[in-house]
């Protein structure tokens, strides 16, 4: 198992993965609504792209490592990333836990496991 993080879920859907996909897609905007924020639209299609990627996916763990980068670049947009030492863990940070505080960041409080 593995992290896989994607843009245009309905672009690439056949025709049940769309009815399903859709039918998240409306349930999410329900929620959306009923919290009077704007609703997601997903778009059907993207223009034409050339990922610069050479994985199509990722350890679970390396989750920790870009939330980590994301809350950094948050916090101080001059902040380069830098390798952490073998034995720092990602998620003992304090521009993290800033992050996680604030609960501001779809990305940071997520679920590690599943879901949009």
């Amino acid at each position: 198992m593995g992290l896989g993080i994607s843009i245009g879920t309905l672009a690439d859907c056949d025709d049940e993965e769309l009815e399903w996909s859709q039918e998240d897609f409306a349930a999410i905007n329900t929620v959306l609504a009923q919290a009077g924020l704007p609703a997601h639209v997903e778009p059907r299609s993207l223009p034409a792209m050339e990922s610069r990627a050479q994985l199509d996916g990722f350890p679970y763990s390396f989750l920790h490592y870009l939330r980590r980068a994301y809350a950094h670049r948050k916090a101080d947009p001059a902040w380069v990333a830098t390798p952490l030492a073998d034995n720092e863990d990602p998620g003992q940070d304090d521009a993290l836990q800033a992050e996680y505080d604030s609960l501001d960041s779809h990305l940071v409080c997520h679920s590690d496991a599943e879901g949009y």
